[in-house]
């Protein structure tokens, strides 16, 4: 991210509302209107329609809060933490960018393999048995290449997420082969967690 105009106005907001402050939408736009320093987004304030003009402050306030003229521990974003009450959560620009990255590793194996089960789906709800013998075929094979597929692709991401999962767990302190210990036994840990807050 390059450098932006908002800077100034979003290291005030940042003095105002430190890191973990709650912010609503009221507060926001009084904050905007009040500060000599909002200057910049003050016309922002003109937009009519409530949603846009929350969103307008919002994105502009985050394009100053993640210049890069700025140093990290000074770097902010302003997320959304209730939708339907318009209220926001000042967080470090380093928390949000570490669960992206991390976020994106579960997406793009979900996504990997979303279309395969969505083919599988597909070719299964088809009564093969009543299709001409030449569409009959041609969807076997779509299934079997499918199959074939998911079979590569499997193993090739349960052995990236082994790596993932005993990396985190190395940073905490556990040794990779507890590591795997404790992977085999969270289905029956994630029973007794349940168990514990029914119980707390």
């Amino acid at each position: 991210m390059e450098a932006s105009k908002f800077e100034t106005v979003a290291q005030s907001f940042l003095e105002a509302y430190p890191f973990g402050s709650t912010v609503t939408g009221n507060q926001l736009t009084k904050w905007v209107a009040e500060n000599s320093d909002g200057v910049m987004i003050k016309p922002d304030l003109a937009i009519s329609d409530p949603d846009k003009r929350l969103n307008t402050l919002r994105r502009h306030l985050n394009h100053g809060g993640r210049s890069d003229n700025l140093p990290e521990e000074r770097r902010f974003v302003l997320e959304v933490d209730d939708p339907k009450r318009k209220v926001y959560l000042v967080r470090p620009h380093i928390d949000v960018a570490r669960e992206e990255a991390k976020g994106a590793i579960s997406k793009s194996i979900i996504g990997a393999l979303a279309p395969l089960k969505r083919g599988q789906r597909a070719i299964n709800g088809v009564k093969l048995e009543e299709v001409p013998e030449i569409e009959r075929k041609v969807l076997e094979m779509a299934r079997d290449n499918i199959e074939a597929m998911e079979k590569a692709v499997k193993p090739t991401m349960a052995q990236e997420v082994d790596r993932i999962w005993i990396a985190e767990m190395s940073r905490r302190g556990i040794a990779a082969d507890q590591a795997l210990k404790i992977r085999d036994a969270l289905p029956e840990l994630q029973r007794f967690q349940k168990l514990l807050k029914a119980t707390s």
